[in-house]
């Protein structure tokens, strides 16, 4: 289990929002495994061909970032994660974590249709 303190670096790293006049695109509904968007370095040239000023990262992408490895290194999270996006011009503007922060509250009845 993931745990972040005041000591962390992912909990002192604030990611940059430097592209406010531009829109960004939440990357997890093009994640796959084809051409542009198989690597971070292609997923932000073809962001920045687009017009997208930055970019939201699915955290359960672990292709895009390593939750465990951001949360020991603020080397990582510049260099790794946000790097490839920089270098575009594009800003990192959102970690999102919409699965892992679901609660579902099911009927025992219906647990068969969850499986």
């Amino acid at each position: 289990m993931l745990r972040t303190t005041k000591e962390s670096p992912v909990t002192q790293r604030r990611f940059t929002d430097g592209n406010k006049d531009k829109p960004a695109i939440f990357l997890a509904q093009f994640r796959c495994g084809e051409d542009p968007w198989k690597t971070p370095h292609s997923c932000a040239e073809w962001a920045k061909n687009l017009g997208y000023g930055g970019v939201q990262i699915p955290a359960w992408d672990s292709g895009l970032i390593d939750l465990v490895r951001a949360a020991r290194s603020t080397d990582y999270c510049q260099n790794e994660v946000e790097g490839p996006f920089m270098a575009q011009g594009l800003s990192v503007t959102h970690l999102a974590n919409h699965v892992q922060g679901q609660c579902m509250a099911i009927s025992p009845i219906l647990l068969p249709l969850f499986e």
